[in-house]
């Protein structure tokens, strides 16, 4: 029977991108309103909405793009996807963590170390992490 997998997502940028875009864009679209006058002319009224439109999915894009990174305990692998680094590297090759603030530094014995920032992760998904590669069990193992 297959072990399910530990994996822990990043919780984004905790929505601070969305809400600085959000009010720059609030801010942005009442000056310009003002002073275009897009209430008198349709033809600015529809270029205001369009860049506020731009401006929207823009923040949203930010956000989920921040969102995809993982990290994955599975079959004896430890696999993550950040904005800086991907990697792959066998459990058995990580030589120790060190705890920073509320992140670690997983060391391995080859390559470059895997950052994890308590900002970008939730700490409590951290700690579960470190406690999976600490204690050997089923993800920690490799697949058969």
């Amino acid at each position: 029977m297959e072990q399910p997998a530990l994996v822990i997502r990043s919780r984004g940028l905790r929505g601070y991108v969305a809400a600085i875009l959000g009010a720059f864009t609030a801010v942005w679209a009442a000056i310009a309103a003002v002073v275009f006058r897009v209430w008198a002319r349709p033809a600015a009224l529809v270029v205001w909405l369009i860049l506020i439109g731009v401006c929207a999915i823009g923040a949203v894009g930010i956000e989920v793009l921040n969102r995809l990174d993982y990290v994955k305990l599975e079959g004896g692998r430890l696999r993550w996807r950040q904005q800086e680094a991907r990697g792959d590297q066998p459990v058995s090759a990580v030589r120790g963590i060190d705890h920073i603030g509320t992140g670690v530094r997983i060391n391995f014995s080859a390559g470059q170390p895997l950052l994890l920032g308590g900002i970008e992760f939730r700490p409590e998904d951290i700690e579960k992490l470190v406690r999976a590669l600490e204690s050997p069990g089923p993800a920690t193992q490799p697949a058969s």
